[in-house]
């Protein structure tokens, strides 16, 4: 038995990624941008077994040919080997099956199930994307992560209008999940400063409650995702905004300023990424595009649901009226910049969305809707609460009335549910359909007919994949209970209640 080194110099970590590195001590410029640990310079030593019987002189020997089964085509469907007991799969075998379920995975994914086109990139939220394709080999958690969403997608893959189920798979998906789960802890307690790897595998698992949950599991599996949203929102906090300025940490936080939004709105408090400091500093060395000029509005719209949260529940009358002056005139701020923004997007004004919801789904007509969805999403929220702060008979302008809004979403939000919009038209369509339906729910009788389209989609096949996480977000309760009972809990969630006493009051 003979130790020898072996030839590679490249640091463990992209020895194994079977990436170049630039040998840079103490550790490569690969890992640094990569935001995840240098393996180091430490070679290897390769231990050759060898005897004098095993090896007569002048003779040389062939591997024995292994009979490997072949790595499964786009159109074979297969099954996953058990992996108890000794007998694995031949890592050749295991990465044939990782491969083809990631490709199946990400041609779901992707709307037209092809990559994003470079100049529709800066209107799409999937840096991500690429970046958890870069990361998937150097990271353990990552890997479990992305492999427990390819089999359950797998598992749940959708034939037309009937959706067939591999349970086996489903299993071993949701397997991987604690796999990752468990993997992730434990890269946190050895380092629990911020890497991109940890985001990522984060959101994969958030991904996973939010497109793989059950309707009987609606309840619970909502905690989960709102915990994963908790832990990518510390993670990039420990980073700080300097910290998200460059490289990978800068596209992985323009994409997560967006899908967190999401738990902060349901708990109605202020996102720690809205501060002048994280509105400013990540883009100290890339300009903002139009999409972050948006989400500069409605990252504020949490913390907006909070103010008028603490106002409405005041009880000096006093310090009532002086928090209602200070949230009316921080909605006027907010009015204003939105005006600005949609007179860049719309010079010519109002514009025809009614056909949107009609057409086809190609990359472009997915970046449009995705970033209108953004911006009624956020009038919604800022209009209903500036009228709601404005008293029982508010006067505002037309435009600030939350039904135009509400409208347009129900009107444009199918064309994110067909299939042709991929898993990324899903996901896009979550915010929007959450917000509308719960204001269409609280605002009572002048909302029926919107709520009953909302209701209406939702019931569609096309909106069988968001219909549980939906369930979960908007009623947290394990059964949604009759049509009366989901508008008092959407009431409560949208501070109306007091409203509708008021105006018994007044009868």
């Amino acid at each position: 038995m003979v130790g020898v080194p072996s030839r590679s110099k490249a640091c463990s970590t992209c020895k194994r990624r079977r990436k170049g590195c630039d040998l840079a001590r103490p550790s490569c410029s690969q890992c640094r941008g990569l935001g995840i640990e240098c393996g180091g310079y430490d070679r290897d030593l390769i231990f050759v077994v060898s005897t004098l019987d095993d090896r007569p002189a002048g003779r040389s020997y062939r591997l024995e040919q292994r009979n490997l089964p072949p790595p499964p085509s786009s159109s074979q469907e297969v099954t996953i080997p058990p992996t108890a007991g000794l007998q694995q799969p031949p890592s050749l075998v295991r990465v044939a099956y990782e491969s083809h379920y990631a490709g199946r995975f990400w041609e779901a994914y992707m709307p037209r199930g092809r990559p994003i086109r470079p100049a529709l990139v800066t209107s799409y939220i999937c840096n991500w994307t690429t970046l958890a394709q870069r990361l998937y080999d150097a990271d353990e958690a990552l890997r479990f992560a992305f492999l427990a969403n390819c089999l359950c997608h797998a598992a749940r893959r959708v034939d037309g209008d009937c959706e067939a189920s591999a349970p086996s798979m489903e299993v071993e998906g949701r397997r991987m999940y604690g796999r990752a789960l468990a993997s992730l802890k434990r890269s946190l307690s050895r380092n629990p400063e911020s890497n991109v790897a940890a985001v990522i595998a984060a959101k994969l698992l958030s991904n996973f409650e939010m497109f793989f949950s059950s309707e009987k599991q609606a309840f619970l599996e909502s905690r989960g995702w709102e915990q994963h949203h908790a832990g990518e929102t510390a993670l990039l906090v420990a980073c700080g905004p300097a910290g998200c300025s460059r490289g990978s940490s800068h596209e992985i936080f323009i994409d997560d300023r967006v899908d967190l939004l999401l738990s902060a709105i349901k708990a109605r408090k202020k996102s720690p990424l809205s501060t002048d400091e994280w509105k400013t500093q990540p883009w100290s060395e890339t300009p903002k595009n139009l999409k972050d000029v948006l989400v500069d509005v409605l990252i504020h719209m949490p913390g907006l649901l909070e103010e008028f949260d603490h106002m409405r529940l005041c009880q000096d009358e006093n310090k009532k009226a002086r928090r209602r002056q200070r949230l009316l005139a921080r909605c006027s701020i907010y009015q204003g910049e939105l005006q600005k923004w949609k007179a860049i997007v719309c010079p010519a004004g109002e514009m025809d969305v009614s056909c949107l919801g009609r057409a086809e789904p190609t990359q472009g007509n997915v970046a449009i809707v995705h970033g209108l969805t953004l911006y009624w999403t956020t009038c919604i929220l800022l209009y209903t609460t500036q009228q709601l702060a404005s008293g029982p008979e508010p006067v505002l302008p037309a435009h600030a009335d939350p039904a135009i809004y509400i409208r347009n979403i129900v009107d444009t939000v199918p064309l994110l549910l067909r299939r042709k919009a991929g898993l990324y038209g899903q996901h896009a369509a979550i915010l929007p359909l959450a917000v509308a339906l719960q204001y269409a729910l609280a605002l009572g009788s002048p909302m029926d007919e919107l709520r009953e389209r909302l209701m209406g989609i939702l019931a569609e096949p096309s909106g069988a994949l968001v219909r549980p996480f939906l369930i979960g977000y908007d009623f947290n309760s394990r059964e949604s209970g009759d049509l009366d009972t989901m508008k008092e809990k959407a009431r409560q969630w949208a501070g109306t209640t007091w409203l509708w006493m008021k105006l018994r009051m007044m009868d």
